[in-house]
């Protein structure tokens, strides 16, 4: 490598031996009319992960450097692996992948920087991705925010979006001068990935690029599984995520967060009803009721929760028609 990258693939991986020869070879092959680099950080993997890496790190000196992990962290600190590569992360822009992901596309990179040069508002831009299940399924994760080749949006449309916006981290390439130092809270999240999206929204718009170029595998031992099998445990997750986001930025986005965050108390609630935690169950329902404030449709979401939390079956769904039909007649009164 002959010039400063102009783009550093972030690349981090745990117990991916599986699948991490794919991910390199992968950016590797990436038709670019700049320079890249990739680093890949290894979070002390217990299978033939960190070996695979340090082969391509030794034929490719000049393109790849390995940061080995002597101890694994996520357990507790999921996401300090990521915050350690981006501590060496110093190009223009940074592209991000994990070792059970790949991409489709050689013209991947090449596509998403000429579009971000294109549209300096943008802090990052992503694109839909495939879905490729360990049994053979495959569908397309489709954009959930905006449409065509040259969409850009804001972190209000973001936080408008329904139902919750997913961009899948194999997609993002972002400006690294639109990352600020990241948080301490940031290291003992779970879902690192929305958090920076979050975080980046807030710096600049987000841009939208027509091409599907990347694959996103579930499998049993991937994170986002867990989505699937602790959809609880998952949802407190995406609580605790919400509640710090608000208190980063001292509620500048609250009204917009807010129901995001009630809907999320309201499943806590329910959860604890199901298992019989009734004290804790009335907790998470006043949490929910204290959350959500702002137009008329809040106020009477909070009465439907409250009677479906009360109501047996055939009531609250008799409810739901009620408030359906009275938002459909009074679409746009606030």
């Amino acid at each position: 490598m002959t010039m400063p990258p102009k783009v550093q693939v972030s690349l981090t991986t745990y117990n991916h031996g599986a699948y991490i020869a794919q991910a390199i070879e992968s950016i590797l092959s990436q038709r670019t009319t700049f320079e890249f680099q990739v680093i890949v950080g290894d979070d002390c993997s217990s299978d033939q992960t960190a070996s695979v890496i340090r082969d391509y790190e030794r034929r490719f000196p000049d393109r790849i450097t390995t940061l080995l992990y002597a101890q694994h962290k996520g357990l507790h600190h999921p996401e300090q692996l990521f915050r350690t590569v981006m501590g060496r992360c110093t190009a223009p822009f940074v592209a991000l992948l994990e070792g059970d992901d790949y991409w489709t596309s050689p013209d991947k990179l090449q596509t998403q920087i000429d579009f971000l040069e294109r549209h300096p508002e943008c802090s990052f831009c992503y694109h839909p991705v495939s879905v490729s299940y360990a049994d053979g399924r495959r569908l397309l994760w489709p954009p959930i925010l905006g449409a065509g080749a040259a969409t850009t949006i804001t972190i209000e449309d973001f936080l408008r979006a329904e139902p919750w916006p997913e961009i899948p981290t194999a997609s993002v390439v972002f400006r690294r001068s639109a990352l600020k130092p990241l948080p301490d809270w940031f290291v003992a999240v779970l879902n690192g990935d929305t958090a920076l999206q979050l975080l980046l929204a807030h710096e600049g718009s987000i841009g939208f690029v027509d091409a599907c170029m990347a694959a996103h595998r579930k499998h049993a031992g991937g994170v986002s599984r867990a989505f699937e099998d602790e959809p609880e445990a998952m949802s407190d997750m995406a609580l605790r995520l919400l509640l710090q986001f608000d208190a980063h930025f001292e509620g500048r986005y609250h009204e917009l967060v807010s129901r995001h965050i009630a809907y999320r108390w309201r499943a806590k609630a329910f959860a604890h009803r199901r298992r019989g935690e009734y004290s804790q169950a009335i907790g998470a329902f006043v949490r929910g009721l204290q959350a959500e404030s702002g137009d008329w449709r809040r106020h009477v979401r909070r009465c439907e929760f409250a009677a479906q939390f009360a109501l047996p079956l055939a009531a609250r769904r008799q409810l739901r028609r009620v408030v359906s039909a009275l938002e459909r007649r009074v679409p746009t009164f606030h």
